[in-house]
C-alpha cells in the first residue's frame, strides 16, 4: 500500500478487513440502489398517469360543456 508520502508501507490486517467490509456489503449496496431506482421510476410512472388521465377527464367535460351549450343556443 502507498502512503500520502508516495512511499510503500506493508498491509495491514485491519486493511484487510476494511476491504472485506466493502466487498461483503457491495451486493447489499447494488440491491438497495436498483430497488430505489425502480420505486422512483414507478412512483414517477403512476403519477405521469395520474396527470394525464385528469387531464383527459378535465379536457372531455370541458368539451362535453361546450358542446351541450352549443347545441341548445344553435336552435334559436
Amino acid at each position: 500500500m502507498i502512503d500520502y508520502r508516495g512511499q510503500v508501507s506493508p498491509i495491514t490486517a485491519t486493511d484487510v478487513c476494511m476491504q472485506m467490509e466493502v466487498k461483503s456489503f457491495e451486493v447489499l449496496v447494488r440491491f438497495a440502489l436498483m430497488h430505489l431506482i425502480a420505486t422512483n421510476t414507478s412512483v414517477w410512472l403512476r403519477t405521469l398517469i395520474n396527470e394525464i388521465m385528469f387531464e383527459y377527464q378535465h379536457l372531455k367535460h370541458k368539451y362535453e360543456h361546450h358542446s351541450t351549450t352549443d347545441n341548445s343556443t344553435s336552435g334559436l
